[in-house]
C-alpha cells in the first residue's frame, strides 16, 4: 500500500457509525473539489472528516493534512497555519498563499479545515483559491455556518440515527442502530465490562433519541453508566428533556446536567482551563489553573477525573497533554463567573508562559538549540495567546515586550515574518506613548532581537544592536552586552566595515572567557574569523575558527558548529578561496543537523562545484538540495537554478533544458518579489555566460518564457532528467 504523508491525530477511540456519510461525501470529491461538512457543536463533524481523511491514505493521494484552526484568532493568519502544518518555511512576509499554491500545484492532496466557523472568510477564501489553481487539491471543511464561498458544496451532518420508536423495532435492529452502537462502544471503554443485553438496549436507544443522536452528547452521556447504570441515566435524562426541546439546546442541557454533578475542584478546573490554547501539560494545568496550596499530583488527578468523563481529551500523542474540546469551550464561557475566572487564569496564563520563554531564552546560551525549538514549538499557541493577552486592552504591555524579546533567537527558526512583525510592534510600543512602562532591561532584549531575526542589511538594524549595547552596559551587564555586541559586530561585517566588525567582536570574546561563557565564546569566535580572514589573515581566520568548531562540538552542539562552517565557507568563496570553501562546507555538512541547514549546505556546495566546473560534484550537490527542499516543502528556487547550471556544463545539448529552468527560476523570485543571494547570483552568472556563449538572444528568450510558464511540478521532472 502507497504511503501517504500526513498529520492526522492518531484516534483515541473507534470509528462508530456514518460509514456511509463517509462514503458519499468521498464520491463527491469527484464532482466538487471543496466540501464544507455543516452541523451543530458535537455532531461529529471533526471526527466525521477525519475518518474520511484516514480512509484516504490508502488511496492515490499525495497527502491528507489536518489543519486546526479553533486556536487561530486572526483571519489574516489562516493561510500561514496552513502553511506551517505543510511544512513550508516561509522566510519572508510575503503571502503563504502562493507558497502553498506552487507547493500543490500537480500533487492529489486533501487539506482538512477544521473549525472553520469564526474564520469563515478567510477559510472560504483559502479553500477557493487553492481548489481553483491547483487540480489535484479536495478541501474538506468543518463549521457551524457555511463559508459562503465560490465552489462550496455544503454537505449537512445529520445526527446519529436510532430506530423509529413508532416501529416497535427489536433489540437486534436497536443494537444495529448508529447512535446505540456508540453509545455502546464508549461505555464499553469507560465502564470496562459493558454490554447490551434485551432489557438495557431499549433504555440505551431511548438516551440515544434524547440526546437527539448528537455524537458528543451521547459520548459524554456513555462515561458516566459505571456510576448511573442505564436505566438510571435514562430515567435522569427523561426527566432533564421536556417535550419541545431542540437540538439546538440539547448539548447545553447535557453540559448543564454533567456540571452539576463535578466537584467543585473539577468546575473550576474546566472554568480556568479556557484560557489554555491547542494543547498542555499537567505543569502548565497546574500552574494556570491550581491553587496555591495544591500540589502538581492533585492537578493530575483531576485532569485524569475529567477524562474520564470525556470532558478533557487525552491528546493524541504520547507526550502527556491535554486539550479541551472546542463545544466544551464555547459552553463553559457562559456559566455564571466564568468570566471573573477565566481573567485570573488569564494572568496567570501569561506569567507562566513569559516564565517559560524566559528560561528557553537564558538555556539558548548553554545548550544546543534544536531541543529548545523543539519545546518551543509544542508550547506555540499558548505563547501566541500569552502575547495576545498581553497587549490587549494594554492588560501587561511590559510582560508581552519581554516575552517578544526573549523570544528573537526562536523566531528566525520558528516564525520568520510572524517575528518580525512582532518585534516591530513591541518597538513600536516601546518607543510610544507606553515607553515608561518598559523597563530598560526589556527594551535592550527587544533591541538585540530585531536585530537577530531580521536578515536583511537596513541600517535601523544597526543602531537597534548598538542600542542594545549600551543599554545593557548602563545596566552594568557585561555578559548581556557582549550578546549585543556579538550580534552588532556580526551586522557590521555584513555591512563591510571590517576593522569595527574586528574590534566589538574581540571585545566580546574576550568578556565571555573571562565569564566562563564557552559556547558564547565559541559563537563569538566563528564570527570572528570571517572578518579576520578578509583582511588576508587567514591562517589567523582558520585558527579561530577550529577553536569555534571545537567549543561547539565540546559542548555537544553539531548544528551550532555547522552553522558556524556555513558562514566561514561563504567567507572563503567570496574572497576567491574556492577550494578551502568546498572543504570547510563540505565537513560543515558532515557533522550538521537539521534539513534546514543540510539544504543550505548543499545549494552552496553546488554552487562552488558550478565554479570549479565539477560536473559530478555539482549535481550531487544539487540534487541532494532538490531533496532536502521537498521533504521541508521549501522554495525549490535554488537547486533548479543549480541544476540549469549543470545542464550547461554538460554541453550544447543540456542548453535548452538549462534556460528552461533558469526561466523557472527567474519567475519564482519575479512572483515572490525576492532577489538571490550573493552564492546564487555568483552560480547563476556563471551559468547564464556559458549559455549566452552558445546560444542566440532570440532562442534564449523563447526558452525562457517557455520555463516561466512551467509549474514547479514539471520543473521538478525536467530537472530530474539532468
Amino acid at each position: 500500500m502507497k504511503t501517504v504523508r500526513n498529520n492526522l491525530p492518531r484516534p483515541t477511540t473507534s470509528f462508530v457509525g456514518r460509514e456511509s456519510e463517509g462514503a458519499a461525501i468521498r464520491q463527491l470529491f469527484v464532482k466538487t473539489p471543496f466540501i464544507t461538512l455543516l452541523g451543530q457543536p458535537g455532531i461529529g463533524k471533526t471526527r466525521l472528516a477525519l475518518r474520511i481523511g484516514a480512509d484516504l491514505l490508502g488511496s492515490d493521494f499525495d497527502g491528507v493534512w489536518f489543519i486546526e484552526l479553533a486556536t487561530v484568532r486572526k483571519p489574516e493568519h489562516v493561510p500561514d497555519v496552513a502553511a506551517a502544518v505543510l511544512g513550508l518555511a516561509l522566510d519572508d512576509e510575503h503571502a503563504a498563499v502562493q507558497r502553498i499554491a506552487d507547493l500543490l500545484a500537480r500533487q492529489n492532496v486533501l487539506l482538512i479545515l477544521d473549525n472553520c466557523e469564526h474564520l469563515r472568510s478567510a477559510a472560504g477564501s483559502l479553500a477557493t483559491e487553492l481548489t481553483q489553481r491547483c487540480p489535484g487539491v479536495r478541501v474538506l471543511a468543518t463549521s457551524r455556518e457555511a463559508l459562503g464561498a465560490p465552489g462550496e458544496h455544503v454537505y449537512r451532518v445529520r445526527p446519529l440515527a436510532v430506530a423509529d420508536r413508532s416501529d416497535a423495532p427489536a433489540a437486534d435492529t436497536l443494537r444495529s442502530s448508529p447512535a446505540v452502537e456508540l453509545f455502546a462502544d464508549r461505555a464499553g471503554v469507560m465502564g470496562g465490562a459493558f454490554a447490551l443485553t434485551g432489557d438495557s438496549v431499549l433504555d440505551v436507544a431511548r438516551i440515544c433519541r434524547q440526546l437527539d443522536g448528537l455524537a458528543l452528547a451521547i459520548e459524554l452521556t456513555a462515561s458516566h453508566v459505571r456510576a448511573a447504570g442505564v436505566k438510571s441515566l435514562a430515567e435522569q435524562l427523561r426527566d432533564l428533556f421536556g417535550i419541545g426541546a431542540s437540538r439546538e439546546t440539547t448539548m447545553e442541557s447535557v453540559l448543564d446536567w454533567l456540571f452539576a454533578q463535578l466537584s467543585p475542584v473539577e468546575r473550576r478546573m474546566l472554568a480556568r482551563s479556557t484560557v489554555l490554547t491547542g494543547s498542555w501539560t499537567v505543569a502548565a494545568a497546574h500552574a494556570v489553573c491550581g491553587e496555591p496550596f495544591e500540589d502538581e499530583q492533585t492537578t493530575a488527578a483531576t485532569l485524569e477525573r475529567l477524562v474520564e468523563k470525556s470532558l478533557i481529551v487525552r491528546s493524541d500523542r504520547a507526550d502527556g497533554r491535554f486539550r479541551l474540546l472546542e463545544p466544551m469551550r464555547d459552553f463553559i464561557v457562559t456559566l455564571p463567573g466564568a468570566k471573573e475566572a477565566a481573567a485570573l487564569a488569564a494572568a496567570r496564563h501569561a506569567q507562566y508562559f513569559a516564565d517559560l520563554i524566559g528560561a528557553a531564552d537564558r538555556a539558548h546560551y548553554v545548550q544546543p538549540l534544536r531541543f529548545i525549538v523543539r519545546d518551543l514549538l509544542a508550547e506555540l499557541d499558548n505563547i501566541r495567546a500569552a502575547i495576545t493577552w498581553a497587549f490587549t486592552d494594554r492588560n501587561d504591555v511590559e510582560l508581552g515586550c519581554r516575552m517578544i524579546g526573549e523570544l528573537g533567537f526562536a523566531f528566525r527558526i520558528i516564525a520568520y515574518g510572524e517575528g518580525v512583525r512582532l518585534t516591530r510592534a513591541a518597538i513600536a510600543e516601546a518607543d510610544g506613548p507606553n515607553a515608561a512602562r518598559i523597563s530598560a532591561q526589556t527594551r535592550a532584549r527587544l533591541q538585540r532581537a530585531y536585530a537577530e531575526i531580521e536578515i536583511r542589511l537596513h541600517p535601523e538594524v544597526l543602531a537597534l544592536a548598538l542600542a542594545s549595547v549600551a543599554s545593557y552596559d548602563a545596566l552594568g551587564q557585561d555578559v548581556m552586552a557582549a550578546e549585543s555586541r556579538r550580534v552588532y559586530g556580526f551586522l557590521l561585517h555584513r555591512h563591510g566595515r571590517v576593522d569595527e566588525a574586528i574590534r566589538e567582536l574581540s571585545l566580546a570574546t574576550v568578556i565571555f572567557a573571562l565569564r566562563g561563557e564557552r559556547r558564547s565564546e565559541g559563537r563569538a569566535l566563528a564570527d570572528l574569523a570571517v572578518p579576520v580572514w578578509m583582511t588576508g589573515a587567514r591562517d589567523d581566520a582558520q585558527s579561530l575558527f577550529d577553536r569555534a568548531v571545537a567549543a561547539a562540538t565540546g559542548e555537544g552542539d553539531r548544528r551550532e558548529s555547522a552553522r558556524m562552517g556555513l558562514n566561514f565557507a561563504e567567507c572563503q568563496f567570496h574572497t576567491g578561496a574556492l577550494d578551502a570553501a568546498m572543504r570547510t562546507a563540505s565537513d560543515a555538512l558532515g557533522r550538521c543537523e537539521g534539513a534546514d541547514l543540510q539544504e543550505i549546505l548543499a545549494s552552496n556546495l553546488a554552487a562552488y562545484a558550478l565554479l570549479k566546473r565539477d560536473t559530478v560534484e555539482a549535481r550531487k550537490y544539487a540534487f541532494l538540495c532538490l531533496h532536502l527542499c521537498r521533504e521541508l516543502a521549501s522554495s525549490v528556487i535554488r537547486p533548479i537554478a543549480h541544476i540549469a547550471g549543470v545542464a550547461a556544463l554538460a554541453g550544447a545539448h543540456g542548453d535548452a533544458r538549462a534556460l528552461r529552468l533558469l526561466g523557472f527560476a527567474d519567475e519564482q523570485l519575479r512572483a515572490a518579489n525576492e532577489v538571490r543571494d550573493r552564492t546564487e547570483q555568483v552560480a547563476y552568472d556563471f551559468t547564464w555566460a556559458l549559455l549566452c556563449e552558445r546560444t542566440a538572444r532570440a532562442e534564449r528568450m523563447e526558452l525562457l518564457a517557455a520555463g516561466a510558464r512551467m509549474t514547479q511540478a514539471e520543473a521538478i521532472d525536467e530537472a530530474l532528467a539532468v
